[in-house]
């Protein structure tokens, strides 16, 4: 034992240099390989087995697909074909057969039914069966329905968007404005609700339908920037004519649109993905942008060496746990979303991390802003957590920390910051916990 941690401090003082020094990752950077997601019409499509990626082709059990779209379904034994209809469209599919017909028909698909138009397809990727349900290849079938697909890789995530998707009246609660706009408003003090996107993007333009909608049903007001309009073309070029506030978190990391809390100059509070229609819901009723956004202030990201900040949170029983309870022991924090699948990865190394210094105090922070009860009760429960889970239900803590999610903390016995880093493997978390050590 004593030569491991031995051999962990000589590793230390090479990689101290680097490793804890680099500024925190995206959280995109640490997505787990084998979790994809599926949104249609901004709600996520889950069957009873996950998708799957078949030569270069995200396959998907077709009834998950009927089913979200309202769609009838057939199966042929004899022929091992499945049959979809969906509006005056059908699709025909075989069973490990790269060719798919589609066409127009015309009578009732669950009785007497007759083919107008048929056409052919050679697929990348036939259709498969595995642990009993069909798999179909995504993007194929859903074409051939008229759904708007498209694939963001940076976040392994499939979006789609029905042809008839309707769109609500927002008013003027939902407003386009200017980089100059939006920087005036960020120099003035003001708290807003921006979302940042592109319109001649693909994923903006499937995307934003959908928070347009949010912004319908809780009746929040949201501004709106894109960055391809012509006004903005200069500004978008040349990222340091302005708006700095975005480009710190845009630049290189993250796939628009992107939804950002703001409270002045120096005080964006929080930055999301715009996907998931509940979850944009779910924030804009939860933080309405004149009481949250003060929560937000931040004296911006720790580094080591720092004093850190204190905080009083409350665990998952209701009682209360203080950075000071803590005082003259090393502590980690875990800055983490029920959502993001790197945290649920990391679960494994923090329990071991935990056994491995038993003086070690290990705090799971849960900050994410869409996470409700329930989602972290599941999480909990999914992922046998053992480790102390306190909730950060406004961020504020995590803002002071300057965290960004999936986030991990160490702080040393004299109460200062030991180093911080962003989606940490186990020997990365470890040598911070040395460091700490070796401080004290």
């Amino acid at each position: 034992m004593l030569i491991n941690k031995l051999n962990r401090l000589t590793a230390l003082a090479v990689a101290l240099a680097f490793a804890f020094l680099l500024p925190a990752a995206s959280p995109v950077e640490a997505a787990e390989p084998g979790d994809i997601l599926v949104y249609l019409d901004g709600c996520t499509l889950e069957g009873d087995i996950p998708p799957q990626i078949t030569a270069g082709r995200l396959m998907l059990p077709y009834r998950v697909i009927a089913e979200a779209l309202g769609a009838s379904v057939a199966w042929n034994g004899d022929l091992r074909r499945v049959s979809m209809f969906f509006g005056e469209e059908y699709v025909y599919l075989y069973i490990d057969e790269t060719t798919m017909e589609y066409g127009t028909y015309t009578g009732n698909p669950q009785g007497q039914y007759k083919t107008l138009t048929n056409e052919t397809l050679t697929l990348d990727a036939p259709p498969i069966i595995r642990s009993g349900r069909t798999l179909v290849p995504l993007r194929a079938v859903s074409e051939c329905f008229g759904l708007s697909v498209e694939w963001d890789g940076l976040h392994r995530t499939a979006l789609l968007l029905s042809p008839d998707y309707e769109q609500a009246e927002t008013g003027n609660l939902y407003e386009e404005i200017s980089y100059k706009a939006a920087d005036r408003m960020y120099a003035d003090d003001e708290s807003f609700i921006l979302v940042y996107f592109n319109g001649k993007g693909a994923v903006s333009n499937i995307i934003m339908p959908v928070v347009r909608n949010a912004v319908a049903a809780t009746q929040t007001k949201v501004y709106a920037l894109d960055e391809s309009a012509p006004e903005n073309a200069e500004l978008a070029a040349d990222s340091s004519a302005g708006l700095l506030w975005i480009w710190e978190y845009i630049e290189g990391n993250l796939n628009l649109p992107v939804i950002f809390f703001v409270s002045g100059p120096g005080e964006v509070g929080a930055v999301e993905r715009c996907t998931d229609y509940e979850d944009l819901t779910c924030l804009f009723m939860r933080f309405p942008v004149e009481q949250a956004l003060a929560q937000y202030r931040t004296n911006g990201v720790v580094s080591r060496g720092d004093d850190a900040p204190s905080f009083t949170l409350t665990d998952l029983s209701g009682e209360s746990c203080s950075l000071s309870d803590y005082e003259g022991r090393t502590v980690l924090l875990y800055f983490w979303s029920a959502k993001v699948s790197a945290c649920r990865a990391a679960m494994i190394d923090l329990h071991r991390l935990a056994a491995d210094n038993p003086e070690l105090v290990v705090l799971l922070i849960n900050s994410a802003l869409s996470d409700t009860e329930d989602d972290i009760d599941v999480f909990v429960k999914d992922n046998n957590v053992r480790l102390n889970v306190l909730t950060d239900p406004i961020a504020r803590t995590a803002g002071r920390y300057g965290a960004r999610i999936p986030c991990t903390v160490v702080i040393d016995p004299e109460g200062l910051i030991a180093g911080v880093g962003q989606a940490m493997s186990y020997d990365e978390m470890q040598l911070l916990v040395d460091y700490a050590d070796m401080r004290h």
